[in-house]
């Protein structure tokens, strides 16, 4: 039933308005009975000061019913000044079953008493004693029907209720009216137009249109325009590139395959005894196999798999002699390498990611060499534990990383320092290193070398 924020609105809105009525009216209904009983305690004693004309402070019978019946209490009791009491009393009236006196009367009490006689009803004859009027004595006691002051209190009570029923339903229905106005029906709006959006992000014509307003839902209906466009653009973005991955897997599988007829042929070019042939053929394979390593890399990285690795517990060094070898790299080598990763290193890790990581960047450090004409340097791949971390340093003696690579570091087509490279290998790397809960890291980079340090959670 109040699902709706209309709904709940309404119903919030209607209870505390009754609830303000009924924080006004108690104490309306208290001060209508300490009025009441002051009216007759006047009425009394202009009654009483009826025997003021009479020396000997005597009335008729018929008078004296006549004065309380004008003043409408069951008796009046005057104190003057000089001692003297002038009393008027029914003689009819029964017994006398509550007190109260209005001399020393505080508001709760007055509340307290008014709700009492509210809810339990009439008790027979009340005296009532309060302050004389000025000039007319000390002070003055009558003699009530309480039933006259419930029956009067009943009515007030009745016309306060309607009347207050009547301000709730106008004041709630105003409220209510404005409310749902400046804020309920804008608000709506943002709902709907974010429902709409979701459905067909794609569709431009969906995205909202703010209004004029300067307030914070006018401030919330352009955040959400902005991104909505954000997202829009985006979403376009992103199948343009879907469609131009597919067309670039497809142009690079056709390719590879080309490449890789050419390769063939230029295996047999090579078994030429021409010197010319011997020279040409070697530059040949060079760049045929740049632009094999290219499409493979490529292919590789557009497929939709996320790197998962399979952990075990191995030992590090035999990996690292593995990579040495897959670059046919040795001690002994012009570009030499050097494994010195202890024999009793074990990472918990997969190994076969861990290979390939190493691989790459020890082979982005030959590439390094070639690139700048380098015949002799050294590759260096040393490990350690150290607290929670196993870290693994490769470096080498290289010209270092120019400032371009450096700030496109880890990009994929960015960071790579060659002419036709892509730059996946490090890409890879740094995913490889958070499949793992670690990290990649370039520790240093210059003239006399570079070292990079992939940070693995160490695992027993």
């Amino acid at each position: 039933m109040f699902r709706s924020l209309s709904s709940k609105l309404l119903a919030l809105t209607i209870g505390f308005v009754m609830l303000a009525e009924l924080l006004i009216f108690i104490p309306s209904v208290a001060f209508y009975r300490g009025t009441w009983l002051s009216d007759h305690l006047a009425s009394g004693q202009i009654a009483g000061l009826a025997l003021e004309a009479n020396p000997d402070a005597a009335v008729s019978r018929e008078l004296e019913s006549e004065l309380l019946a004008n003043a409408m209490v069951r008796g009046v009791m005057l104190k003057r000044e000089d001692a003297r009491i002038l009393m008027l009393r029914d003689e009819t009236a029964p017994d006398i079953t509550a007190r109260y006196d209005m001399r020393e009367i505080e508001l709760f009490d007055l509340i307290g008493d008014a709700l009492s006689l509210l809810f339990t009803g009439p008790d027979g004859v009340i005296e009532v004693t309060g302050w004389a009027m000025e000039g007319g004595g000390e002070y003055v006691s009558v003699m009530v029907d309480e039933i006259n002051l419930y029956g009067d209190m009943v009515i007030y009570s009745r016309n306060i209720l309607i009347l207050s029923i009547a301000i709730s339903f106008i004041t709630a229905l105003s409220l209510y009216v404005a409310l749902t106005r400046i804020f309920l029906e804008p608000m709506e709006n943002l709902t709907h137009k974010m429902v709409e959006f979701s459905e067909q992000p794609e569709d431009v014509s969906r995205i909202i249109a703010p209004s004029d307003r300067r307030d914070e839902i006018g401030t919330a209906e352009h955040q959400l325009k902005n991104m909505q466009e954000e997202i829009h653009q985006a979403l376009v973005q992103k199948n343009r590139l879907a469609s131009l991955g597919e067309a670039v897997a497809k142009i690079n599988h056709d390719l590879r395959n080309i490449l890789t007829t050419v390769h063939l042929v230029s295996d047999r070019l090579s078994l030429s005894d021409d010197p010319r042939v011997q020279n040409l053929s070697g530059a040949l394979m060079s760049g045929i196999n740049r632009a094999i390593d290219l499409c493979t890399e490529t292919l590789a990285y557009g497929k939709p798999t996320n790197i998962v690795p399979r952990p075990i517990l191995f030992e590090l060094e035999p990996i690292v002699s593995e990579v040495g070898n897959a670059l046919s790299l040795t001690p002994f080598t012009a570009i030499r390498f050097v494994n010195r990763v202890p024999r009793d290193l074990q990472l918990n890790a997969d190994p076969d990611q861990i290979f390939r990581s190493l691989l790459n960047l020890a082979r982005n450090s030959v590439e390094a060499f070639d690139d700048h004409d380098i015949t002799s340097g050294t590759i260096t791949i040393d490990a350690r534990h150290d607290g929670e971390f196993d870290l693994i340093d490769i470096a080498d003696t290289g010209p270092g990383l120019p400032e371009t690579a450096k700030e496109n570091l880890f990009k994929p087509f960015k960071a790579s320092t060659r002419e036709g490279g892509t730059g996946l290998g490090l890409a890879n790397v740094r995913e490889t290193a958070e499949a793992h809960g670690g990290e990649v890291r370039l520790m240093a980079s210059g003239p006399s070398g570079t070292t990079f340090c992939i940070a693995l959670p160490h695992q027993a």
